[in-house]
């Protein structure tokens, strides 16, 4: 085998090798967003909100955070001792059920990724940090209607 052919072999194996390496660490770089998950990356190059598509990832240089964009339902009781007062001051239990669901636009995303952080993507944390505000909604809302017209016009209520 002439010396031309068996460097020239050598070189398209090197070639052939530097890509499928090149190849292997794109693709565990690369992330995808999915319909329910937006990502948003940060570091180098500043904030990068990614609804649809995907992004490239360097450890060293980015910080990846995942946002969930599906409804999370919370659940917020007020029963006996804490019962919500109401303006003719009775006592009544209500059962709350809230849909807080982020809203799919970059600005959004990055706003729910900045106030919740990690919390995010649990419904459990979610409901720790906004219990106390939809506990104060409704004890607000529940104060200025009497047992009455909270019982008639529910609609107001919510």
């Amino acid at each position: 085998m002439p010396a031309s052919l068996l460097n020239t072999m050598i070189y398209a194996g090197i070639v052939l090798l530097a890509l499928i390496v090149i190849g292997v660490v794109l693709t565990r770089l690369y992330r995808r967003a999915t319909k329910d998950v937006a990502l948003i990356r940060t570091g180098f190059g500043g904030e990068k909100v990614v609804l649809n598509g995907g992004i490239m990832v360097i450890p060293v240089l980015h910080e990846l955070m995942q946002v969930r964009l599906t409804t999370v339902k919370l659940e917020v009781s007020r029963l006996n001792k804490d019962a919500l007062i109401t303006l003719d001051k009775l006592r009544v239990d209500v059962v709350g059920l809230f849909h807080i669901k982020v809203k799919p636009d970059a600005q959004s995303i990055a706003a729910a990724a900045q106030t919740l952080g990690d919390s995010v993507n649990s419904a459990d944390a979610v409901k720790s940090l906004l219990d106390g505000k939809l506990v104060s909604a409704l004890r607000s809302v529940a104060a200025t209607m009497t047992m009455e017209h909270l019982h008639a016009n529910r609609a107001d209520f919510i």
